[in-house]
C-alpha cells in the first residue's frame, strides 16, 4: 500500500496549469538547434523562456551531498536535459500552455515526456504543487535512490525555494477501495455520498454517438466501461488527490503509477479539456496520431453535444451501435425495437421519483438500471447524459 503521507507531500494535487481559464495550450515543434538549455527544468527558444511542466531543477550553482561527496547536481541536471535534446534528430514536439503565468510546456523525445525522464532519473524534483502524474515518476527515482535522492540536497543561496510557480489550491489526499467506486460515466464516479470528476478530461456523454467509418458507436458508454475496467482491475487501494472548493470536486487518481485521466486519453476514449495542463493535451495527441478510439472517426466535442449539437446521422443506429442488453431497446428480427417511452435511442439515463419525492437518476453501469421502468405520469423521464440529469435537478442515490 502506498503511503498516504507521501500523497500529502510530494503527491499533493495542484493543477497550477489550469488555475486560469484564460490559459490556452498550443502544439509546437522545435529543432534541437533552436533550444538553449538554462537549467535542468527550463530552456530558451529565441527570447522566450519555457519551463518544463511539473518539475523544479536544482539551481545551476547547487551542490548535493552523495555518500559524503559534494556533487554539482544543478549543473548535472542541466547537462542531462541538454543531452536528451541534443541527441534528437527529429523535431521535438511540445505542448505549451500560456496564460497569466510563465510558459509551461510538456515536451517529448521518442514519445517520452522530458519531465518524466528527468524525474525518473533523479535529476529534478516534482513541484510540491504538481499532479500525481509527476509525483509518481519522482517516486520511482526515490525508491532507487537515484540522482538527487541518493544523498542530501544542499540548498545554495540561489536555489529556488521549491514552491510551485503561480498560485496553488489546497488538495486532499484520499485512498478508495476499488469496490466502493461506482462509475457514472467516462469521467466521473461516486464514492459514498460524494461525486468526483476526473481532472483534465471530458468524456462523451452516455448517450453520445461517434461515427466510425459510417458506423455509429456509443462512444460515451464505451468510455464509461473503460473507466470501470481500470478501477475494477486494480488490486490495491486507488490513490487520489482531490481538488476541494469546487461545485463538483476534481480528482487526480492513480492505478499503479499511471494517472487514470492520462490512460483514458491515450486510449482515445475521452478528450482533454481546452484549459487543462499540457501533458493532458500531449496524451490526447498520441491517441489522435494513432487514430485510437474516438479519433478513428468523427465526433462532436462533448461540450457542444451537451448544448444540442449532433452528428447528422447520430440517431441512425444499427446492431453495431451498442452493447446488447445494456440499452433501452432490444433486437427483433434484425431490427432495433425501441421502448415507447424513450425520447430517442441514446437517452440512457433513467430519472425516477421515489415515494418520498426524491428525484434520482441511474445510468447503464448501475446495478438497478435494468430493473427500472420509467413512469412519465409520475414525472419520471429519460436523460441523454449525466450532466443533463443533474442540470434538471436529479441526483444520484445516496448523494449529499
Amino acid at each position: 500500500m502506498r503511503s498516504l503521507t507521501m500523497v500529502m507531500g510530494a503527491m499533493a494535487f495542484v493543477l497550477n496549469a489550469v488555475s486560469s481559464l484564460a490559459a490556452t495550450t498550443e502544439a509546437v515543434s522545435f529543432d534541437r538547434h533552436q533550444i538553449t538549455v538554462i537549467d535542468g527544468s527550463s530552456f530558451k527558444v529565441g527570447d522566450t523562456v519555457y519551463h518544463l511542466a511539473g518539475i523544479e531543477a536544482p539551481d545551476p550553482g547547487q551542490f548535493c551531498d552523495k555518500t559524503g561527496h559534494a556533487l554539482p547536481c544543478g549543473h548535472a541536471g542541466a547537462g542531462v536535459l541538454h543531452k536528451l535534446i541534443a541527441l534528437q534528430s527529429s523535431p521535438i514536439d511540445c505542448f505549451v500552455q500560456s496564460g497569466a503565468g510563465p510558459m509551461s510546456t510538456a515536451c517529448f523525445v521518442n514519445d517520452r515526456e522530458l519531465s518524466i525522464l528527468l524525474l525518473e532519473g533523479g535529476h529534478v524534483a516534482a513541484l510540491p504543487g504538481g499532479s500525481l502524474h509527476y509525483a509518481a515518476a519522482e517516486r520511482v527515482a526515490k525508491r532507487a535512490s537515484l540522482g538527487i535522492w541518493g544523498g542530501t540536497r544542499a540548498r545554495s543561496p540561489g536555489q529556488r525555494g521549491g514552491a510551485p510557480r503561480g498560485e496553488s489550491r489546497a488538495p486532499r489526499a484520499v485512498t478508495f477501495n476499488p469496490h466502493d467506486i461506482e462509475v457514472i460515466d467516462g469521467d466521473s464516479f461516486q464514492v459514498g455520498s460524494k461525486i468526483y470528476s476526473l481532472a483534465g478530461i471530458d468524456a462523451p456523454e452516455l448517450g453520445q454517438a461517434c461515427d466510425h467509418q459510417g458506423r455509429l458507436a456509443l462512444c460515451g458508454l464505451t468510455a464509461a466501461y473503460e473507466l470501470a475496467k481500470l478501477f475494477e482491475l486494480e488490486s490495491g487501494p486507488i490513490e487520489c488527490a482531490i481538488e476541494i472548493g469546487l461545485d463538483q470536486p476534481e480528482a487526480v487518481c492513480l492505478v499503479g503509477d499511471s494517472e487514470v485521466s492520462v490512460l483514458l486519453l491515450e486510449g482515445g476514449g475521452v478528450v482533454a479539456l481546452p484549459e487543462s495542463a499540457p501533458y493532458y493535451h500531449a496524451a490526447e495527441h498520441r491517441a489522435k496520431r494513432a487514430r485510437l478510439g474516438i479519433w478513428s472517426g468523427t465526433l462532436v466535442p462533448p461540450w457542444d453535444w451537451r448544448n444540442g449539437k449532433r452528428l447528422p446521422s447520430e440517431h441512425n443506429f444499427d446492431r453495431f451501435s451498442h452493447l446488447a442488453g445494456q440499452l433501452p431497446w432490444k433486437w427483433n428480427n434484425e431490427s432495433p425495437q425501441y421502448r415507447p417511452r424513450a425520447e430517442h435511442a441514446a437517452c440512457l439515463v433513467k430519472g425516477i421519483v421515489t415515494e418520498t419525492g426524491e428525484r434520482l437518476y441511474f445510468g447503464p453501469l448501475d446495478q438497478e438500471f435494468e430493473m427500472i421502468e420509467i413512469d412519465p405520469e409520475k414525472g419520471e423521464r429519460l436523460f441523454c447524459g449525466d450532466d443533463e440529469a443533474r442540470s434538471a435537478g436529479w441526483r444520484r442515490k445516496g448523494e449529499q
